[in-house]
């Protein structure tokens, strides 16, 4: 196993796999939506403009066609003057009657040239308005012009076509070309006007449009940031909370934008990293409370239960000096109490050995291993060997440790593996304490030797023991082929 902080590591690369950070970042996509509805907002305004174009345009149309329309009748009147100032002259013979009819042939030939202007700019054809001008000035040779020259002759004649009508058809026809340039000004008014007003309809239609997608945009990023921000950061502010008071049962979800999916998994982390560094804290207090426990107990034993029995067999052995000569009887009683205080004496004191070495604090972990060696293998025929740099530099808990794994991996061996020999390895490695116990047995199954059996923990002790320091323990063999236990135990050497 790894230690605390690998560990957490690892639990953070497997959140990570399990809820992938997918999707265009928040603010990335907040930048494309503000430059869409911007880029809206750009089409609305050029639409308002187009509309106000359009409108302009509608009143230039209107304005142009009122124009032409007051050119066209001002052609009509000086027509109609025209045909009146001479009915009144040749009439009445009056003088003043000449003037309004040069006058109003005058405003005929400059309207004329005028209204072939506008006509020309609009587009139309002014083909009428010289046919009117034909019209009339055949009209003044023919009839007006004559009948003025009649009166002036003072000729009896003079007002014959007029009293006959003649010259009428003449101005009729001036009519009809006048009549037929005021439709089509109308049709073609009514044309331009109707272009733009179509155009004025896509244009309302353009900005309605762009206001409807802007709405909509704007709608569905609030409906988005409730749905994507506001919720889930309520959420994970929530399992903060719960992380900070302690809850470290409950998993952090991840949801909403990237960003929080990755505030997620990084807080998802962290309780991750603080159930593990909490769990290592409860065992390696655990584990600290039973060696004291055990360091109580030898110490208890030590100096007081077998200080005891020593102090009884000296006892026993001043007992025999009171004995009556020839009392072999109580001679033999009192040897055979002598050696089962030894025996007792030389049980509690492997008790004490198993218990906690007082060769651990006193002479190191090495020449505790060794010392451990002697005792269990060397009497079950085992050759060993223990090699490694000098641990002085160990702290208690480190020797500790190490020496309960090393003595767990060699009573394994002598017991169950079935070899003749055990070679012990000590080696500093990236700030840890290695020690590798190799025996040349006949191996196992590491697989079915590590599921646990009722009654025995198997390598589950082991395997514990050395993750509650935040160490890793590790075996490999293979039936036939012997065993190898390799543990580290994090340690800082100075």
């Amino acid at each position: 196993m790894l230690d605390n902080q690998a560990v957490a590591d690892d639990q953070t690369k497997q959140v990570r796999a399990r809820h992938p950070v997918q999707g265009a970042p928040l603010a990335l996509r907040l930048s494309l939506e503000l430059w869409a509805v911007i880029f809206l907002l750009l089409l609305n305004v050029i639409a308002v403009l187009a509309l106000g174009s359009n409108i302009d345009r509608a009143s230039r149309i209107s304005t142009d066609a009122n124009e032409v329309r007051a050119a066209i009748d001002s052609v009509d009147r000086a027509v109609v003057e025209q045909e009146a100032a001479m009915r009144g002259y040749v009439i009445t013979g009056t003088q003043s009657f000449l003037a309004p009819y040069d006058a109003s042939r005058r405003l005929q030939q400059q309207q004329g040239d005028r209204l072939t202007q506008m006509l020309r700019r609009e587009g139309l054809s002014p083909t009428p308005v010289q046919n009117v001008t034909d019209i009339m000035a055949s009209w003044r040779e023919e009839v007006g012009d004559r009948e003025i020259a009649a009166v002036r002759r003072g000729d009896g004649s003079a007002g014959a076509l007029v009293r006959s009508g003649s010259g009428m058809a003449l101005l009729q026809r001036a009519q009809a070309q006048l009549d037929t340039l005021r439709t089509d000004v109308n049709r073609h008014t009514t044309e331009a006007l109707s272009q733009v007003s179509r155009a004025q309809d896509r244009t309302v239609a353009l900005m309605i449009g762009t206001l409807v997608l802007t709405g909509i945009l704007v709608v569905l990023r609030v409906v988005l940031t409730v749905l994507q921000v506001t919720r889930p950061l309520t959420r994970l502010v929530n399992d903060v909370s719960a992380v900070a008071d302690g809850d470290l049962e409950h998993p952090v979800p991840p949801g909403g934008v990237p960003e929080l999916k990755r505030l997620s998994a990084a807080v998802e982390s962290m309780r991750l990293r603080l159930l593990a560094e909490r769990t290592a804290a409860a065992r390696s207090s655990l584990l600290e409370g039973q060696e004291q426990e055990r360091r109580r107990v030898a110490t208890g034993i030590h100096d007081d239960t077998v200080q005891a029995a020593v102090a009884a067999n000296l006892r026993l052995s001043r007992l025999k000096r009171y004995l009556a000569p020839g009392d072999d009887k109580g001679a033999k009683l009192v040897a055979d109490a002598e050696d089962d205080l030894r025996e007792s004496i030389t049980r509690m004191r492997r008790v004490v050995f198993e218990l906690h070495p007082p060769t651990l604090d006193t002479e190191g972990l090495e020449s505790a291993m060794r010392l451990y060696l002697q005792e269990t293998a060397t009497p079950a025929g085992l050759e060993w060997s223990v090699a490694g740099p000098p641990d002085d530099e160990l702290d208690h808990a480190s020797r500790t440790l190490a020496y309960r794994l090393f003595r767990e991996a060699v009573a394994n061996a002598v017991k169950h593996a079935g070899a003749s020999r055990i070679d012990v390895t000590l080696a500093r490695v990236d700030g840890e304490l290695e020690v590798t116990v190799a025996d040349d047995g006949t191996g196992f199954d590491t697989a079915a030797a590590s599921r646990p059996v009722p009654g025995h923990l198997g390598l589950t002790s082991s395997v514990q023991l050395a993750e509650a320091s935040g160490g890793r323990w590790s075996v490999t063999s293979t039936p036939g082929e012997g065993s190898r236990v390799t543990y580290a135990v994090p340690v800082t050497f100075g």
